[in-house]
């Protein structure tokens, strides 16, 4: 989350090769963010897209270089089968796509070894995330094209992130702290008038305890 907020920090601030270099160690240690590249691209913020793959590039390279290709490919490993978990019960996968698997779910064992999805199940989930994506994707273009400079570089990158959660499996409650970014910025644009302030207030403490859950 901090990696996250400096690159949104530093990306509203017309700072992208710094932006571009948290936001690599962000999807570095957290992959589900990859996503966030898409919108990215849509927006066509160049600097920020090749300081983000210049940047990982490099970390991988040091990285290789610091550790061996063996421990990598363990790593690249470990990643792929838990990507492919999705027999999460509700009450600690706040994916998009958890209602829709939540009849073929048993809660009582989260931790067994992963199994095929059913088929109606993978088909109903990837039309859940395509939609999603289509719906998030829509709205970057909408805001490339029509709002100011700097709230397009605010709106792209929040939509990205927005993108990353919604079209993921298996999305950890803590995961939810993400959302804080583009809370707090929809607050910003909130008038001052107490009434919209309570409501993102209440929901703000919503969050937090199901993410603390």
């Amino acid at each position: 989350f901090p990696l996250l907020t400096g690159a949104f920090v530093l990306h509203a601030r017309e700072r992208d090769e710094a932006s571009g270099l948290c936001l690599a160690l962000a999807i570095l240690l957290k992959p589900v963010l990859a996503p966030m590249g898409a919108v990215i691209l849509l927006a066509r913020a160049w600097r920020l897209l090749a300081s983000t793959v210049v940047s990982g590039a490099t970390l991988g390279v040091l990285s290789l270089l610091l550790f061996g290709l063996p421990l990598h490919l363990q790593w690249v490993q470990a990643v792929l089968q838990e990507s492919a978990r999705w027999e999460m019960p509700w009450w600690i996968n706040a994916a998009l796509t958890t209602p829709v698997i939540t009849p073929w779910v048993d809660g009582t064992d989260t931790m067994r070894a992963v199994v095929p999805m059913p088929s109606l199940a993978s088909s109903l989930t990837l039309l859940v995330r395509l939609a999603a994506a289509a719906l998030v994707l829509w709205r970057a273009w909408t805001v490339t094209r029509h709002a100011p400079p700097a709230a397009r570089r605010e709106q792209t990158f929040v939509l990205g992130l927005v993108l990353a959660l919604c079209t993921s499996n298996v999305v950890w409650s803590h995961y939810l702290l993400f959302v804080l970014l583009p809370w707090l910025l929809l607050v910003a644009r909130l008038p001052v008038a107490p009434a919209p302030r309570r409501v993102f207030a209440a929901l703000l403490l919503v969050s937090v305890a199901r993410a603390s859950f």
